[in-house]
């Protein structure tokens, strides 16, 4: 077993240990230790010696890149200057790895094909793979076309179904200045799945149910149907937009940026994700955690890993339970080196970039560096650092000077654990673009640490010459400092845990959606309301809803320090409708050699399994920043500590607050935050409504009782049937004796007029015709009685 380890100072560190059990022999190479060798071993060696050889050649094929797909920066050209922007977005499943040949160039087809593409793994060129359909000779002509990567959604080589926006993946960047109101009008093409879009970062003010959350401001997009978003465009930042029904996974999402003013340098929109090979549904329905979901049986568990095979962070505490399959940057990577394309970032020597780096991540935290290169946080004033970790949910623009010789220098998107990376290239204006990167990561050592920016922990292990760079302060805007004017002092507080107690859940309640949205007609009717006594000693599932009171300074202490016996996570909470001013991230304590927690923070005294008795300790809190705190609608809460948020209720409405971890939110961890949504303004009367519906007994016999034809029934008679019955009967009686009295009349009136019929030889018919007097009906009836 070889270990080697890039991060760590010197070849001192670079341990290998070979076991030979068959020759009983031991073999330990240690920086400075003497080898002591006996001729049996000779063997092992050489044996040793090509294995070595074998894995430097995978390694090498592994680390071909293929084609590049070049990104060339923006510069403002794509953004929309007018008072209302508008757009629309045509949501559909597509396939991967496939090749759109248009119409007029299609061989079979004459509105165009789509065609299979497989990935040469030696020269990462792509070639079209015909499938049984296209087998026909006359398809052989697809054999040899060369395809350009650019028109390929290739991801990470392996094919799978996604959804696209207007068949892009992810969905066309979408760019307005500040103020502007932007119109979206959502086509939902998918076959059987219902979606919404949320803006997320976006206030959505005064129009709150144009926020997009499903079952929470409206009703989900069905399959065939269209929803027009109208809102403003506010407040200025790198946002983005995804859906919020679970479809984020497959690929609804893309970038919203909203200027402030008009960019001066180059910018580049970057999507870092961690990327799953199979439909996120398909994930739910086998994770072995979805059996404490309200009462489910547990998943099978494919792509969960077991205890023992954990991925954990510096401090101690697991990634996640998710296996990790691969990351996409600008949706191209590779899975296992398969030498699919990957992204090229060209820059211009000398010159300075932004890259508006967005994680929509359904699970990991990921840590974006670029070697030979140190880059600085716009709005940050902390210096330069190696690497920026960003969690699920959160974004930053990262401020990358072009200072360095021209070349190809690798970009290196990793997990915290430095375990799963994905690559890609600043490539300088220039450089060979037919020579991969020969760049190394940077060396991080005692007397140059590195720096990492945002993690999830504030100390690292002694062995790991790093140092955590929180984000603590920002500089100061007009914004700001009128945000700031608000939430000086404390109206309203409240503590809300986000610990595992009984899973993923809040206050030990894990949310269930309501079956209609808060905007409805009666909101109350579709929630499962909480039962606040099994709440505090089981926990419980409800649809958990805190009020906050309206034009209030509010400050929220969310912890992370429940009951962890069923384990525990670091969480990235997403609030709708706002922005956080954070003033204080507080941790818990480290061992300062291992680097790993070894307790909750003192700050906060929590006894109860939920923390539902939190309160600050005597003498708390200390060091909030009320002078230049970040501003942000996303926060990292670490295991054992917490953070400390303010927010200004200005804008009334139901707005959702959750962990951006799939996982953590389907489970449960989401509630909703009442700012007096009785006063938020109304939908218009025509706004789509949702909820359960019961087709009750009572309500089926009056239908059928009324619209529908009765059955013959074999037994008895409806009280209805016995009216008809005997109002028929009735009827029948009064018609005959009407009849009879006509024929009595008949017999009394017009017999005795005309001559008298004789019984016995009576006259012939003839005769009793000529001795009928006019007029002449008489005679035709004398005739019909006759008759």
């Amino acid at each position: 077993r070889a270990i080697v380890s890039t991060t760590h100072t010197s070849l001192y560190y670079v341990r290998a240990i070979v076991s030979t059990t068959h020759t009983g022999t031991r073999m330990c190479y240690r920086g400075g230790s003497r080898i002591y060798l006996r001729g049996r071993d000779i063997g092992t060696i050489m044996f040793l010696f090509f294995q070595i050889l074998i894995a430097a050649n995978i390694f090498v094929l592994a680390a071909g890149v293929g084609q590049w797909v070049k990104f060339s920066p923006e510069y403002g050209g794509s953004i929309c200057r007018d008072p209302v922007c508008e757009y629309e977005m045509v949501i559909k499943e597509e396939v991967s790895l496939v090749y759109r040949i248009e119409p007029g160039q299609a061989v079979g087809f004459s509105n165009g094909e789509i065609q299979y593409v497989d990935v040469n793994p030696t020269t990462g060129q792509l070639k079209i793979n015909r499938t049984n359909f296209y087998s026909d000779e006359k398809f052989a002509v697809y054999d040899d076309m060369e395809i350009d990567a650019e028109n390929v959604t290739t991801l990470d080589g392996v094919r799978r179904i996604i959804f696209t926006t207007n068949h892009k993946f992810p969905g066309p960047t979408i760019e307005v200045m500040r103020g502007a109101e932007v119109v979206v009008r959502v086509d939902n093409r998918l076959l059987h799945r219902e979606i919404t879009i949320h803006w997320h970062g976006l206030h959505v003010a005064d129009t709150p149910w144009m926020d997009g959350a499903s079952h929470v401001t409206q009703c989900p997009i069905a399959p065939g149907s269209t929803f027009k978003y109208r809102f403003l465009a506010e407040p200025a930042g790198s946002m983005f937009y995804h859906d919020h029904t679970g479809q984020i996974s497959e690929g609804i999402y893309g970038q919203f940026i909203i200027h402030e003013v008009l960019p001066q340098t180059g910018y580049f929109p970057v999507m870092i994700r961690h990327w799953m090979p199979v439909l996120f549904e398909e994930f739910f329905a086998e994770d072995p955690y979805r059996g404490s979901f309200m009462g489910q049986y547990a998943g099978a568990g494919p792509l969960v890993l077991p205890h023992s095979q954990l991925w954990y962070s510096a401090d101690g505490v697991k990634l996640s339970s998710m296996s990790f399959h691969s990351i996409l940057i600008n949706h191209r990577g590779q899975f296992g080196g398969n030498g699919a394309p990957i992204a090229a970032f060209e820059v211009i020597t000398g010159e300075q970039y932004t890259f508006r780096i967005v994680n929509p991540a359904i699970e990991f935290t990921l840590q974006f560096s670029i070697d030979d290169h140190r880059v600085e946080i716009e709005g940050s004033e902390q210096g330069p650092v190696d690497r920026v970790s960003i969690a699920p949910a959160q974004r930053y623009d990262v401020i990358v000077k072009a200072d360095q010789p021209a070349g190809n220098y690798w970009i290196r998107v990793r997990t915290v654990d430095l375990q799963g990376e994905q690559k890609a290239i600043l490539h300088y204006e220039g450089a060979d673009e037919e020579i991969d990167p020969t760049s190394s990561d940077v060396n991080c050592t005692r007397e140059e640490p590195c720096r990492v920016f945002n993690p999830e922990w504030s100390v690292y292990p002694e062995h790991a010459n790093t140092v955590a760079v929180l984000p603590n302060s920002t500089q100061p805007s007009q914004y700001t400092t009128e945000v700031l004017d608000t939430i000086r002092n404390v109206d309203f507080e409240i503590f809300l845990d986000m610990g595992f107690a009984i899973g993923s859940g809040i206050n030990g309640r894990r949310f269930v959606p309501s079956a209609s949205h808060m905007y409805s007609a009666d909101p109350s009717a579709g929630i499962v309301a909480c039962d606040e006594e099994q709440c505090r000693h089981e926990g419980c599932y409800c649809t958990h809803i805190v009020d906050i009171p309206f034009r209030k300074s509010v400050q929220m202490v969310l912890t992370n320090m429940g009951d962890a016996t069923r384990g525990k996570g670091h969480h990235s909470m997403h609030i709708h409708g706002y922005t956080f001013a954070v003033l204080k991230t507080g941790f818990g304590e480290y061992d300062r050699a291992s680097g790993e927690l070894i307790a909750s923070s003192s700050d906060i005294t929590c006894t109860h399994r939920f923390c539902l008795d939190s309160h600050w300790a005597e003498g708390h809190p200390t060091g909030l920043n009320l002078n230049d705190p970040v501003f942000s609608d996303t926060v990292k809460v670490p295991v054992g500590g917490y953070v400390v948020v303010r927010i200004f209720t200005a804008n009334p409405g139901y707005w959702l607050f959750h962990c951006h971890q799939s996982m953590h939110q389907i489970e449960g961890m989401e509630l909703i935050f009442n700012v007096s949504g009785d006063q938020a303004a109304r939908p218009p009367d025509d706004f789509p409504q949702c909820s359960s519906y019961e087709f009750t007994q009572q309500d089926y016999d009056d239908y059928t009782r009324f619209h529908i034809k009765p059955a013959k029934e074999t037994v008895g008679l409806h009280c209805v049937s016995y009216l008809a019955l005997f109002a028929a009967c009735a009827t029948g009686v009064v018609l005959t004796v009407v009849s009879l009295l006509v024929a009595l009349l008949i017999r009394k009136f017009v017999w005795k007029s005309t001559t008298p019929y004789k019984k016995n030889g009576g006259a012939a018919f003839s005769e009793l015709i000529q001795d009928v007097d006019p007029p002449t009906p008489l005679v035709t009836l004398r005739n019909v009685q006759q008759l």
